[in-house]
């Protein structure tokens, strides 16, 4: 699912709290507080190092060890120094680069390709030195992250036509392929049960979620849903709910046909609830255990959070005209912050309870993919992902 860009015009911010603007020249804070103060402390941000991307960004950026690692539309694979944003090795993949995951060794797993390519290479590097440890080709197209099982030394990607594929992490030799359907997908593990969605056909716009047997591909059970399969499951803190989401759009593009819907599914295949989002919704999303509350980054600019209990709607905020990445987690698994770019490049710090604005500042170039959170000695880094720029900032709280 191609991440196309376009022009949007300058955002509006919905919303009756008054922000006040406070840049501090002499030593480089941003900081915005709302008066409505719901959270004590909101985020300020000191604007650290920024980095000329070698071709347009694409790919979330990774942080792994002392490093941070982006992938471009051309091809490149890149990893700079969290200190100062020097570029530490780079690779070329020749086709565009989205997906990118890490283990707990330092390793990374690259998957190229977008939806017009009809094979992508998948490849282990060693993050420390670049070193591609193995590479293979495979039919079709990997377009998000790989899930890791480091247990069992295998992983699992999706290949957009071609469905899901079982690797041995060691070597790269293929385990099995499971041809489900058109996957754009993060699968879920669970108990050696993998949970993800796939579209019908190439020219549906439905969708089935699959639960298939992690040894060996094996279908359990599958059920069919409204929508394309936009998303990255996510078990609830229970482990007896899996929330996901189907859409009918694009990236990038807008039509009045576009729409969004989010679920939960139980784990033996029954619909618990849907709940219609204002657009498509951009993966993954954010759930946060402790409030049991799922955030879903829509297309159209909107973020909303729903009870991931009963689907309920807690809040909806309209931020601007379109986001082409979802939001990312300031701080963990229970953050009281969200992180979020719009594709005009315009960064949103939220309070994850109320989806009120704490902070608005403007990047001066188009948004790319989500924000990143790196920890560097005592300091805690944002990543901000523009087009043409990786740019850091130190979040100060």
């Amino acid at each position: 699912m191609a991440n196309e860009l376009s022009n949007l015009s300058s955002p509006k911010i919905i919303g009756a709290a008054l922000l006040i603007l406070l840049i501090w020249s002499i030593s480089g804070i941003v900081a915005l507080n709302n008066i409505s103060a719901a959270m004590p402390n909101p985020p300020k941000l000191r604007h650290l190092w920024s980095h000329e991307a070698l071709g347009q960004v694409l790919s979330n950026p990774v942080v792994i060890g002392d490093k941070i690692v982006y992938g471009t539309l051309d091809g490149n694979l890149v990893a700079l120094s969290q200190k100062n944003g020097q570029q530490a090795w780079k690779k070329n993949f020749t086709d565009p680069i989205f997906a990118i995951s890490k283990d707990s060794q330092s390793n990374l797993y690259i998957g190229t390709g977008l939806h017009f390519n009809t094979q992508g290479q998948l490849a282990a590097i060693g993050s420390d030195t670049g070193n591609i440890l193995w590479k293979k080709t495979l039919p079709g197209h990997m377009e998000e992250a790989a899930s890791i099982d480091e247990n069992n030394n295998r992983i699992w990607t999706s290949g957009g036509p071609s469905g899901l594929w079982a690797i041995n992490k060691s070597d790269g030799s293929t385990i099995y392929n499971a041809p489900l359907g058109h996957m754009d997908t993060t699968a879920l593990l669970h108990n050696d049960i993998l949970y993800a969605p796939a579209q019908t056909s190439e020219e549906s716009t439905e969708s089935n979620f699959f639960a298939i047997r992690a040894d060996d591909g094996k279908r359990l059970w599958q059920l069919p849903l409204k929508g394309q399969p936009w998303a990255t499951p996510i078990l609830n803190k229970e482990n007896n709910k899996i929330l996901s989401n189907t859409g009918i759009g694009q990236i990038g593009r807008r039509k009045a046909s576009d729409r969004g819907w989010a679920q939960a599914i139980s784990l033996d295949g029954k619909l618990i609830w849907e709940t219609e989002l204002p657009d498509m919704a951009l993966a993954p999303n954010i759930y946060i255990p402790k409030n049991d509350i799922i955030i879903y980054t829509c297309k159209n600019g909107s973020i909303i959070a729903l009870n991931a209990e009963t689907g309920k709607e807690i809040w909806n905020t309209k931020l601007t005209t379109g986001f082409v990445a979802e939001a990312s987690s300031l701080e963990g698994k229970n953050p009281l912050y969200l992180a979020a770019l719009s594709e005009d490049g315009t960064l949103f710090i939220l309070e994850s309870e109320t989806g009120n604005t704490v902070l608005s500042m403007q990047t001066n170039e188009q948004g790319a993919s989500a924000p990143s959170i790196a920890r560097m000695n005592n300091k805690k880094l944002l990543i901000v992902p523009t087009v043409f720029h990786i740019k850091a900032w130190e979040i100060i709280q």
